[in-house]
C-alpha cells in the first residue's frame, strides 16, 4: 500500500512537472521575439509565407510545437490565394539537430486544413518545390537539404483545386491521412476523402481511397523521363451511388440510379531499370528497350442495379463489370490497351486497342464476343422502360466482332449476329422467334441481312433487311416483308415489353401479311413509309374497346405523306361496316366513308369502357363522378386512332324503339365527342331530318334536334304500351331533346327539351272526345280529327302541353296539360260549337279533365268556369 502511495505521489510529480513545462514554455512561446523566431523557421521549413495565431508546446505525445490558426502564403506564380490554412498545426523536431542548437522538423500534423492545389498552363503544380523558398526569399535562408524530409499527417481536411486563377467545382472534404517520406527519396501518399462538386447536393458520394509512392519530380511537366524513380498507387472509390457519381462527374442528374465502385492501379517503371530486370532484357537493344513499356496501368468499374429513377428496383436489374490492362510509354502518349474485358450476369465482351497521343493522335480498338445473352440486353431494356411484363425473358446469344480506328474512333467493320432466339412470355404457349439475324457495317455504312421473325408454327415468316450510310444525314432505307398467322403472339410480345401502354392494351388476333418499305434519314429524323398491309380475321380487343371487332377483310396502303384503309365486314358496335379511311398517318385523325348494315346509338356507346385509364388523376378514382371533374386536373386525351370526320350510311338505325332506314349524315368523332349533321332517313312512312350529339365526360351526355314530316302515328303509338292503338294520320313537326347518363332510368330523369307537333286526317280510336265532353263523362268511340297542332317542353320526365288545339268536323278543342314518361295524362280540354264564320259562342263552352292513357283514357267533369 506505501510502494502505491509512492508511485501515485511520483506520478504526480512528473505530471505537476510537465504541466509547469508546457505553462512556461507556453509562456514564453508568447513573447512576441520568440514567436518571430519560431514563425521564420516554419516559413524556411515550408518554404512559403506563415502567419500564426499564437504558438504553444504540447509534451504528451512527446514534445511537439503547435501554431494555431496558420495560415501558408503562395507563390505569386500561383496566385494570391493562400497554399493551406489549419485550424493547428503541430510540428515535432529533428532531436538530432535540436542538440546541435538548431530548429528542424521531421512531422507535422494538420488539424482541419484546406489546402489549394494549383496547376498553371505550363502544368507546374504549386506542391512541386514545397521546399524551395520563393521568389523574394534570399538565397542563404533555403532549408537544409535534411530539412524537407518531413512527414505530414491530415485530419479532416479539404483539398480545393485550381486551374490557375479558376477554382475547379471538384473538391475533396473529409480527408484523413498521411504523406511521408520513403528511404529511397520517394514520397508516400496515404489518405481517404469525400469527393465533392460546388452547386450540387450529394447523398451518397462515397470514400475515396488513395495510396501511392511518388518522386516528387513525377508532377512536374518534365516528367516522366526513364531515370525518374518508380511510381506505383492505387486509387479506389467505394460506397458512391450512381446518382451522385455522375452529378459529380457532369454536375447534374441524369436520372438514371444503382451503385458504382471503382479501382484504378498504376505502376511507372523507367525504361533502363524496366530492361534491368532481367538477364533476357538485359540483352535487349536501346531501341527495344526505350520502346518496352514503362507504364502499367489496370482499372476495374463495377454497376450494380441500374435503373430508371422513377421505376422501381426489383429482381434482375442490370449489373455489369468493366476492366482493362493498359502499358504506356514513358512520355504517356503511346498505349496498348490489353485485357479489355465488359461483363453481365450470362455475357462476356473481350477486347484490345491501341492509342497513341498527341497531335497525330490515332487509336484502334478491337472487341469480340461470342456470348452475350439476350436476356442481359433486356434487363437492360427493363431497367430503362416501364410497362414491362415480370417472367418476360429472352433466349439466345448474339455474337459480336467490332474492329473500330481513328481518332475519334470509326468503324472499320463490325458484325453483330445471332443464330436463333427466343422471346419467352409468361401465359403465353407459342414464343416469338428469331431464326437469323446479321447487322454489318463497315466504313461506308451498316446493313441488316438475314433476319427473320417466326410467331409460330405454319408461318412463312416476317423478314426484315436494311441499310445505312455514315454520310451526311445517316440515310437509310428498311424493307419488311412476308406474313403471319399469329398475330396474337405478337400483340402478346408488344405488351410484354411495355410497347402497348395501359393495364389493357390494345390486342390483335387473326392473320396479316405486309409489304413494307422506310427510307429517310436519321439526322434530323425524317421517314417514309410506303407498302401494304393485309388483314384477315382479325380480332381487335382491349384498350379503349368494351367489346371486340372483327375484322373480315382490311388493307392499308402506305403512300406518300397518305395511309388508305379499306374495310370489308368488319363487325364493330353490333353492326357489320365497309367503307373506306384515310389519315397522314395511322396515328389518324381519319377521313372516311362508311356504310353499316344497322346502327344503335348505345351499343356504340356501351362498346367504350368507361374504367379510369391508367394515367388519371388519384382524385378521379376515389371521389364521385362530379367532384372529379370539378377538383381533377388531369383528363386522358381522346386518342387520334379514334378521331375523324367524314359521310355514314346506315341501312338501318335504332334509336330505342324508333327505327330509322337509309340513314345518311355527315359524321364527325373528336375530343370525347360524337356528332352526325345534316341527316336525313325514312321512317314510318315520312322522312326524319335533323342532327345528333354525343359528349363523353364523367357520364355521357346527348343531344338531339329533329324535323319531320309525313310520318305514319299509327305505327309509332304501337311502339309503348301507353299509346297502343290509340291512334291514326299523319304527323309534322320539330323536336330538340338532351339528356345525361348511362342507364334508361338516368336517361329519362335528365331529359329536358321542347317542340311542336302538327297531325293531319287523324283519328283518336279510343275516345269519341265530343261525345265525353257533352255529357261530361266517358264516351268510347272514334273522333276525327281534321287538323291538330300542339307546343310542349320536357323536364323533370313529364312533358308539360303549353297549347293544343283540335279542329274536328264542325267543332274546335282546345286544352292544356302534363303526360308523364309512363304516357299518364292529365290534360284539361275544352270544347265550343263552331259556327260557319268560325266563331266560338261562349255559352256553348265545355271542359273536361282527360286522365288515364290514350290507350286507355278516363274522363272527369271540369268544373265550369
Amino acid at each position: 500500500m506505501a510502494h502505491t502511495r509512492l508511485r501515485l505521489r511520483r506520478l504526480a510529480y512528473v505530471l505537476t512537472a510537465l504541466l509547469t513545462v508546457q505553462g512556461g514554455v507556453s509562456l514564453l512561446l508568447l513573447m512576441r521575439p520568440v514567436s518571430a523566431s519560431l514563425r521564420a523557421r516554419l516559413e524556411r521549413a515550408l518554404g512559403r509565407p506563415v502567419e500564426v495565431g499564437y504558438f504553444g508546446v504540447s509534451v504528451w505525445s512527446g514534445l511537439r510545437l503547435e501554431a494555431h490558426y496558420i495560415t501558408v502564403g503562395e507563390d505569386p506564380r500561383f496566385g494570391n490565394e493562400f497554399v493551406l490554412r489549419a485550424d493547428r498545426l503541430s510540428a515535432a523536431p529533428r532531436w538530432p539537430a535540436l542538440l546541435r542548437g538548431r530548429l528542424e522538423f521531421s512531422r507535422y500534423s494538420f488539424d482541419r486544413p484546406s489546402l489549394n492545389l494549383v496547376r498553371t498552363a505550363d502544368a507546374h503544380w504549386n506542391f512541386e518545390g514545397w521546399s524551395a523558398p520563393p521568389r523574394g526569399f534570399a538565397a542563404g535562408d533555403a532549408p537544409s537539404p535534411s530539412a524537407t524530409a518531413v512527414a505530414i499527417s491530415i485530419s479532416n481536411g479539404r483539398i480545393n483545386f485550381k486551374r490557375s486563377a479558376d477554382k475547379l467545382p471538384f473538391a475533396l472534404a473529409g480527408v484523413n491521412g498521411q504523406i511521408s517520406p520513403s528511404p529511397d527519396g520517394r514520397w508516400t501518399l496515404n489518405f481517404q476523402a469525400q469527393p465533392l462538386r460546388a452547386g450540387v447536393t450529394l447523398q451518397d458520394a462515397g470514400t475515396i481511397h488513395f495510396a501511392g509512392t511518388f518522386p516528387i519530380v513525377a508532377f512536374s511537366p518534365a516528367a516522366v523521363s526513364s531515370a525518374t524513380p518508380p511510381i506505383d498507387f492505387s486509387l479506389e472509390w467505394d460506397g458512391v451511388s450512381l446518382p451522385d457519381a455522375l452529378r459529380l462527374i457532369a454536375g447534374y442528374d441524369f436520372g438514371v440510379r444503382g451503385s458504382l465502385e471503382g479501382l484504378l492501379t498504376g505502376q511507372f517503371r523507367g525504361a533502363e531499370r524496366a530492361s534491368g530486370s532481367s538477364s533476357a532484357e538485359s540483352a535487349l537493344s536501346p531501341e527495344q528497350r526505350s520502346a518496352a513499356p514503362a507504364w502499367k496501368i489496370s482499372a476495374r468499374v463495377r454497376l450494380a442495379d441500374v435503373h430508371r429513377w422513377d421505376l422501381p428496383l426489383q429482381a434482375g436489374q442490370p449489373a455489369v463489370n468493366f476492366s482493362l490492362v493498359a502499358a504506356g510509354s514513358a512520355d504517356r502518349r503511346e498505349w496498348a490497351l490489353r485485357d479489355i474485358v465488359l461483363e453481365a450476369r450470362r455475357s462476356r465482351v473481350g477486347g484490345a486497342g491501341e492509342l497513341w497521343l498527341g497531335e497525330n493522335a490515332r487509336g484502334s480498338l478491337r472487341l469480340i464476343s461470342g456470348g452475350i445473352h439476350l436476356d442481359d440486353l433486356l434487363a437492360w431494356y427493363r431497367a430503362f422502360h416501364p410497362g414491362v411484363r415480370p417472367g418476360t425473358s429472352w433466349e439466345g446469344y448474339l455474337g459480336a466482332d467490332v474492329a473500330l480506328e481513328g481518332w475519334p474512333l470509326r468503324i472499320v467493320h463490325a458484325t453483330l449476329a445471332t443464330s436463333g432466339a427466343r422471346l419467352n412470355i409468361p401465359g403465353e404457349n407459342r414464343p416469338i422467334e428469331i431464326r437469323r439475324a446479321v447487322l454489318e457495317a463497315d466504313a461506308g455504312g451498316g446493313r441488316l441481312v438475314d433476319t427473320q421473325l417466326d410467331g409460330g408454327a405454319g408461318d412463312s415468316g416476317i423478314r426484315l433487311a436494311g441499310h445505312a450510310a455514315w454520310t451526311a444525314g445517316i440515310p437509310f432505307d428498311l424493307e419488311l416483308t412476308g406474313g403471319t398467322a399469329h398475330l396474337a403472339e405478337f400483340s402478346a410480345a408488344a405488351a410484354a415489353l411495355g410497347l402497348s401502354s395501359g393495364s389493357n392494351p390494345l390486342r390483335a388476333e387473326g392473320t396479316a401479311s405486309a409489304k413494307l418499305a422506310w427510307k429517310g434519314a436519321a439526322r434530323p429524323w425524317r421517314v417514309e413509309t410506303t407498302g401494304t398491309v393485309a388483314l384477315q380475321n382479325v380480332t381487335f380487343s382491349g384498350g379503349l374497346l368494351r367489346g371486340p371487332i372483327a375484322v373480315g377483310r382490311a388493307r392499308v396502303d402506305f403512300r406518300s405523306g397518305r395511309r388508305h384503309l379499306e374495310i370489308a365486314a368488319v363487325k364493330a358496335f353490333g353492326a357489320v361496316w365497309s367503307g373506306t379511311l384515310g389519315a397522314a398517318t395511322l396515328a389518324g385523325p381519319w377521313d372516311f366513308a362508311l356504310s353499316a348494315d344497322r346502327l344503335n346509338p348505345a351499343l356504340v356507346i356501351r362498346g367504350f369502357s368507361n374504367q379510369p385509364p391508367d394515367d388519371s388523376s388519384l382524385l378521379s378514382r376515389i371521389l364521385p363522378a362530379q367532384a372529379a371533374a370539378t377538383l381533377a386536373l388531369e383528363s386522358p386525351r381522346w386518342p387520334n386512332w379514334l378521331r375523324g370526320d367524314g359521310s355514314l350510311l346506315v341501312n338501318s338505325l335504332e334509336v330505342g324503339r324508333l327505327e330509322l332506314a337509309q340513314l345518311k349524315g355527315h359524321l364527325s368523332i373528336g375530343e370525347r365527342q360524337i356528332t352526325l349533321e345534316d341527316a336525313a332517313a325514312s321512317a314510318y312512312g315520312g322522312r326524319v331530318h335533323g342532327e345528333a350529339r354525343a359528349t363523353f365526360s364523367e357520364q355521357p351526355r346527348y343531344t338531339v334536334r329533329v324535323d319531320f314530316d309525313g310520318l305514319n302515328v299509327a305505327p309509332l303509338a304501337a311502339l309503348a304500351v301507353s299509346t297502343h292503338g290509340c291512334c291514326a294520320g299523319n304527323a309534322a313537326g320539330r323536336l330538340q331533346l338532351s339528356a345525361a347518363g348511362w342507364t334508361r332510368d338516368a336517361l329519362l330523369a335528365s331529359l329536358t327539351g321542347a317542340g311542336r307537333a302538327e297531325v293531319r286526317s287523324g283519328a283518336l280510336l279510343t275516345l269519341d272526345l265530343p261525345g265525353s265532353i257533352s255529357v261530361r263523362e266517358l264516351r268510347p268511340g272514334r273522333t276525327t280529327i281534321s287538323s291538330g297542332s300542339g307546343d310542349f317542353t320536357v323536364s323533370n320526365g313529364r312533358i308539360l302541353l303549353h297549347s293544343l288545339a283540335l279542329d274536328l268536323p264542325g267543332r274546335a278543342l282546345e286544352g292544356k296539360g302534363t303526360v308523364s314518361n309512363r304516357g299518364e295524362l292529365d290534360i284539361a280540354i275544352s270544347a265550343g260549337d263552331v259556327h260557319p264564320d268560325g266563331a266560338k259562342p261562349s255559352g256553348s263552352l265545355r271542359a273536361v279533365q282527360v286522365t288515364g292513357t290514350l290507350a286507355a283514357p278516363q274522363i272527369v267533369a271540369a268544373p265550369q268556369p
